[in-house]
């Protein structure tokens, strides 16, 4: 038997490289998730229930990346999420929210709490009649009983039509004192087709990374289970999610393979991501049926059992360079997925043929998780743990986890995810700076790597414990 050496992120080290690069700024981050889908962040927050929904998935995007909204909740809930992620911003609201007169006071301010939202188009057979804000509602009492076409407002409505630069939508919000333009039907003026909102336009200059579909909405990524579930598919696809991802702990296997190939079959047009695989052979199969880009880690994860219960697993640097390998050959992306620590891990999975990465314990404990804080002895707590299922664990290892089920605890609070996402960003830029990589392209070109030891491990890792408090302690090895 033949006894391969396989690598993890702690056992290479990127090679310093000539750099006519003066600065940070002359380096670009931009990368794709699918061959169809272009983000300028390489980084995407896992579909896991600790993790990414609506509120994580925004902020994601806002800063280039994307998020992957987890599958652990009902067809109904999973949509609400994208939808929430879809609307929270664009150029123009295309198709937005909307209430109809007779509606309650209540309803409205339900609408509003969960899209974030302080107005709402108010319409009739499909005519628009009104509007209704916060400010209309300020002063009611009765919520319950008080009815909407009571307070819209329904004179001077100031409508646009189609085509409207972002400029002059603005230069109209200041002459008339308003916050939202409704945009109607140019053969129409009673027939809503959008709605731009000073909120949006602030965003598109407070964020101009951000990553946005062909009808300026946030990007948003959603997980489905391994086993073909068509009502699921049929409805994320119809709520516009830009990307699903086949979330299975082993990607190379008959049932992935047949979902990927009825989805193609019935979808052709799904920008697909499968995964996880962790081999060449695995990639280079998931890309064959047809998937639009490969996820690749299995056992990498700091909650992930596999190497642990089954002994199966390759460390992901090398499952990275493998799985590029089939990647490389049918000119598709590989999303590396799992054992990322700090930035620097990041830069590497690059290096070594990623064209994204998966964050889960990076960005677990933050503001913007799902799930509120437990405090314990005056600090500050967030859950995270695997997202393998009890019906997960029994499948693949025959019986519950004997280490507990999900693995994982309570994480300390983190803050804010933007301020994360900053520090990776500038590790990223910076690693690319030495080694002479303007884009990622350029990065897995120049890329060379070397083996280093323990003692050159201790010796990169800062001395005297974890000085960055954006880490947790449990994630650093020394």
């Amino acid at each position: 038997m033949q006894i391969d050496e396989a690598y993890t992120f702690d056992d290479l080290s990127l090679v310093p490289h000539y750099s006519e690069i003066s600065g940070v700024n002359e380096i670009s981050t931009a990368t794709k998730i699918t061959n169809n889908i272009k983000i300028a962040l390489p980084i995407l927050s896992a579909a896991m229930d600790t993790v990414t929904e609506s509120r994580m998935a925004i902020i994601m995007a806002r800063n280039g990346g994307a998020g992957i909204i987890h599958r652990n909740m009902s067809i109904d809930k999973q949509i609400l999420e994208i939808r929430r992620v879809k609307k929270s911003e664009s150029g123009m609201i295309n198709d937005p929210v909307t209430i109809e007169p007779n509606d309650t006071i209540q309803h409205a301010l339900e609408i509003m709490s969960d899209f974030r939202i302080s107005g709402l188009p108010v319409v009739e057979n499909d005519k628009l009649v009104g509007i209704l804000t916060n400010r209309d509602v300020r002063f009611v009492t009765d919520y319950i009983n008080s009815k909407v076409k009571n307070y819209m407002t329904t004179e001077n409505l100031i409508k646009v039509t189609e085509g409207l630069s972002l400029e002059d939508a603005k230069i109209l919000m200041h002459q008339y004192r308003v916050e939202k333009l409704l945009v109607v039907d140019k053969r129409d003026n009673d027939k809503l087709i959008g709605m731009i909102t000073i909120k949006d336009i602030n965003k598109n200059k407070e964020y101009p990374n951000s990553s946005h579909d062909k009808k300026n909405r946030l990007i948003v990524g959603a997980a489905i289970e391994p086993k073909y579930n068509r009502e699921r598919v049929e409805a994320l696809l119809k709520m516009e999610a830009d990307f699903l991802v086949i979330d299975s702990v082993h990607g190379h296997s008959k049932t992935v393979i047949e979902t990927i190939r009825k989805i193609k079959e019935e979808y052709p047009n799904c920008n697909l991501v499968a995964g996880n695989v962790a081999t060449y052979e695995g990639a280079r199969d998931l890309f064959m049926a047809g998937a639009d880009a490969v996820k690749v880690g299995i056992g990498a994860s700091s909650v992930c059992e596999t190497g642990i219960i089954a002994g199966t697993g390759i460390p992901q640097m090398t499952a990275i360079m493998e799985t590029a390998r089939a990647g490389y050959e049918f000119e598709k992306p590989i999303i590396a997925d799992g054992g990322i620590k700090y930035s620097g891990d990041i830069v590497k999975a690059l290096a070594a043929g990623a064209s994204s990465v998966v964050l889960g314990a990076l960005l677990a404990g933050t503001e913007e998780c799902p799930g509120g804080n437990v405090t314990h002895h005056g600090h500050n707590f967030r859950t995270y743990h695997s997202m393998e299922t009890e019906d997960d664990i029994i499948q693949h290892y025959g019986s519950k986890s004997v280490f507990g089920n999900p693995t994982g605890g309570p994480i300390a609070y983190r803050g804010k995810v933007a301020d994360i996402i900053f520090q990776l960003n500038s590790g990223l830029r910076s690693g690319m700076l030495y080694n002479g990589a303007a884009t990622i392209n350029d990065l897995q070109s120049n890329a060379e790597f070397v083996k280093i030891s323990n003692a050159g491990l201790r010796e990169i890792h800062v001395r005297g414990g974890n000085t960055n408090k954006n880490v947790p302690d449990y994630q650093i090895k020394e």
